[in-house]
């Protein structure tokens, strides 16, 4: 059964199965939505006999069609729930359809996208719901749990954002959620009474409530996916759960425990695609700079449980199609949506580099020496530069092809950043005592801390606190360092600190007189017996107006080597020219070699023994 409009002539749902032909959204008879249970049962069993591992319809969790004056799509099925009870939908809800509809502020119908009654919905109105109206929520589960009867492996609810509604459910259950986050007397300082009866959703940014607003969405969300994965998995526990949570990637940590991957698309670039944007000065000169997903893919890499992420990236040339695939391979889960009829054979050289080499990306960790917290809620906070500031940075660590992993607000923990050399915060202005606790044991234990910008003015809840003593001066005994940068630190200044903090240099000789590459970017993984150095050239121009992509060639690389590791060879692996033997040179704990020419991705693999 569709979620949107209950069973249907259609398969699919949502942009699948939205009206646009009135006999594709016919209602089935209970007997035809038998003979339907039983063909997808055939078709999954001969899919997976096949070889195909997953199978997932096309669904939505926040969207309903119909019109209730006429009574059709959902609202249709809805007078005719009792004839499908042999399904296991129990009674028909008492409440009316029309009654689960969100709703903004100002009290009319949310909608998904500008229109109501969009053209290609013929006449029928798409409806955002609320996710916390009971019957909803107890109809959505079903939807999934026969899926699973179907013999789907898991489902793919498209469209599934965290939407600010402000119904009567979501009213009850954001007053629900504070009452389980503040006790009494936090809740009568923070929000003016202990007692929430009175108390409504914020229309308007700029105070704690419209933060916590926001959590509340993300948490509303994730636990509304969450009881759909496990109705399914009432029926088979290995269901799987994978919304497009459309952007930003702050959904992630919320997802957590919930959902098994992410789908993201768009977020806030305009541009699609990865590489870089070419820009003309004059005659021959132009500015280039980079186009890319590595500080998503590193937060969703770096979060206390696994979530595997997939960013929708439709490059609009060959290379910068192929960069988006390896960028996921280098930095991310290995997935990418750009994989389309007319881009296959292009990425088919990547598509089967890939599957060729999964030892070069399965059971590897990161062998990064410096991190960066990144807590992408912090958008949502007033006087916030939180996120501009992580990607300056992002940028300047990348320029020096400096390896780094994202630790998110429910990561930072002393223990989780015990392994850097260098931790950096930017920007973060409002964070909790637990992570200010964290950062503090980090430095006595002889890391070095980058403060860039401003730091714990306030806690999580907007509380203004005086600046950490230990910041301005070290408690007796720490062995580490704390460098304070109003800004961004230059290129100099960043390489002098993390080579302080010693941090090894990765590309070049080690001198500092090396050529800058300012559009190669590398990331580091080690195994048991093998270092996996993946890099990257991003002077590929995402719009064919800005040129042919440039090859990188001769770059040197000083990889330093873990105590008593011997390197028993270098192979330089690229998806599009044969693998080659590289000539290296090892002694004083680390192991040099050149990387040859390579147009956009190559993979060195340093073996030890």
């Amino acid at each position: 059964m569709t979620h949107l409009y209950g069973p249907i002539q259609a398969v699919g749902g949502e942009n699948q199965a939205h009206g646009r032909h009135r006999a594709d959204i016919r209602r089935l008879s209970p007997g035809e939505v038998r003979d339907r249970l039983a063909t997808l049962q055939r078709l999954n069993r001969d899919l997976h006999a096949a070889g195909v591992r997953w199978v997932m319809p096309y669904i939505a969790a926040i969207t309903m069609a119909g019109d209730p004056a006429r009574r059709e799509g959902f609202f249709e099925f809805y007078d005719h729930w009792d004839e499908y009870r042999e399904f296991g939908l129990g009674p028909r809800p008492a409440a009316a359809p029309e009654t689960w509809i969100a709703t903004r502020a100002d009290g009319s119908p949310h909608t998904f996208g500008k229109d109501l009654a969009p053209d290609y919905y013929t006449g029928m109105n798409r409806y955002v719901v609320c996710i916390e109206h009971p019957d909803w929520r107890a109809w959505l589960q079903q939807v999934t749990r026969l899926c699973a009867e179907a013999g789907y492996d898991g489902v793919f609810p498209d469209n599934s954002s965290a939407i600010a509604c402000h119904a009567p459910s979501c009213q009850a259950a954001f007053r629900r959620y504070l009452e389980g986050r503040y006790g009494p007397a936090e809740r009568a300082a923070l929000f003016g009474s202990a007692d929430l009866a009175g108390l409504r959703l914020p229309s308007e940014r700029g105070s704690l409530l419209h933060v916590e607003a926001q959590r509340f969405y993300q948490t509303s969300l994730a636990h509304h996916l969450g009881a759909m994965r496990a109705a399914a998995r009432a029926v088979n526990p290995d269901f799987l759960m994978f919304p497009n949570c459309g952007s930003p990637v702050l959904s992630a940590e919320y997802l957590l425990g919930h959902a098994d991957f992410l789908m993201l698309e768009g977020g806030a670039r305009d541009v699609q695609g990865t590489g870089c944007e070419v820009t003309s000065i004059i005659g021959e000169a132009s500015h280039r700079e980079i186009v890319d997903n590595i500080l998503e893919y590193r937060y969703v890499a770096g979060l206390p449980e696994h979530i595997g992420l997939l960013l929708l990236e439709m490059g609009r040339t060959p290379w910068s199609r192929k960069l988006s695939l390896a960028e996921a391979a280098a930095f991310g889960s290995g997935a990418c949506n750009g994989v389309r009829p007319s881009t296959r054979e292009v990425l088919r050289p990547y598509i089967e580099f890939l599957r060729a080499h999964r030892d070069l990306y399965e059971g590897k960790r990161s062998a990064a020496q410096v991190a960066m917290a990144f807590f992408p809620m912090q958008v949502h906070y007033p006087d916030n530069r939180h996120w501009s500031t992580a990607g300056r940075l992002k940028d300047r660590l990348g320029s020096l092809q400096v390896p780094f992993d994202v630790i998110s607000e429910t990561g930072l923990t002393a223990a989780r950043l015990a392994g850097y050399r260098a931790v950096a915060v930017p920007d973060l202005r409002s964070v909790g005592d637990a992570e200010v606790e964290a950062l503090r044991q980090y430095v006595a234990a002889g890391g070095t801390l980058l403060v860039v910008g401003r730091f714990a003015e306030t806690d999580a809840s907007l509380r203004p606190r005086p600046e950490p003593a230990w910041l301005s001066a070290p408690a007796a005994g720490a062995a580490g360092r704390i460098v304070r940068h109003g800004g961004v630190p230059g290129r100099a200044d960043l390489a002098g600190m993390l080579g302080a903090a010693g941090v090894s240099t990765l590309i070049g000789a080690g001198t500092g007189r090396e050529a800058p590459r300012p559009l190669l970017r590398v990331m580091l993984y080690e195994g048991p017996q093998e270092r996996v150095l993946h890099l990257l050239n991003y002077d590929a121009p995402v719009a064919a107006a800005g040129g042919l992509p440039r090859a990188l060639a001769g770059v040197p690389v000083r990889l330093a080597l873990p105590p008593g590791a011997v390197v028993s060879g270098v192979t330089c692996l690229d998806p599009e020219a044969p693998s080659q033997e590289l000539e290296f040179r090892s002694g004083d704990g680390v192991c040099e070699f050149t990387v040859p020419t390579f147009a956009l991705y190559a993979v060195c693999q340093v073996r030890l023994r």
